[in-house]
């Protein structure tokens, strides 16, 4: 049995290597990112706002109240007069299936949300609205059955 010497040993690492590394990138160039979201970038660009809006919440002296009923959420606001804004359903595990509800309701209105077209399971429910030229932003996460 003859030995290989140095420089083929070398070259068969290298070969080893560049097929290694060939294959690496073929196998993520076919991978599909997935974002949390499609405007993931967008969202952070504006984060300080959702800060404020957030830090606005917590000087209310309500909270905001939101029910998971069987076939509906039903989300009444804190602020004392009428309010204007969306509730984005945000699946987790798979944005493609993210919603988002617009809404317009007077003091004390519940805001109903339709959940029976929504898949089973983890969801959070991101709340933002604007009452009194005051933004809001709420976020929980719910699980539907």
């Amino acid at each position: 049995m003859k030995k290989l010497n140095w420089g083929v040993s070398i070259a068969i690492v290298y070969i080893v290597f560049m097929l290694g590394m060939i294959s690496a990138v073929v196998v993520t160039a076919r991978k599909g990112v997935n974002l949390v979201r499609p405007d993931y970038y967008q969202e952070g660009v504006s984060y300080q706002e959702n800060i404020d809006a957030q830090s606005n919440l917590l000087k209310l002296d309500k909270k905001v109240d939101l029910q998971n009923e069987s076939a509906e959420l039903l989300i009444k606001l804190p602020t004392e007069e009428s309010a204007k804004g969306e509730v984005h359903m945000f699946r987790p595990s798979d944005f493609k299936l993210d919603k988002t509800f617009d809404f317009e309701v007077g003091t004390g209105e519940m805001i109903r949300i339709p959940t029976k077209n929504l898949k089973r399971g983890e969801w959070v429910a991101k709340i933002k609205w604007k009452s009194a030229d005051k933004a809001y932003e709420y976020q929980r996460t719910v699980n539907l059955k």
